[in-house]
């Protein structure tokens, strides 16, 4: 199983919860993608015969986050 997004902007992290039959996807916005609205596709891979390949519309809002005092 393999997760790819085609925005650039947005990382999806793909955790493995039971090997073969289940999974958590999380996406998570760069730390410095521009704020605003982002779109695009997430694309879930698979091994299933009839699924091989999931497309996902990505819609969201990118907000400005608190920043870590140094």
């Amino acid at each position: 199983v393999k997760v790819l997004s085609s925005n650039t902007d947005i990382e999806p992290v793909l955790t493995t919860i039971k090997d073969g039959e289940e999974y958590r996807l999380t996406l998570h916005a760069k730390t410095d993608s521009k704020i605003g609205r982002i779109g695009g596709e997430v694309q879930i891979f698979t091994d299933h015969p009839n699924e091989k390949v999931l497309t996902l519309p990505l819609y969201g809002m990118v907000s400005e986050g608190r920043q870590a005092k140094q």
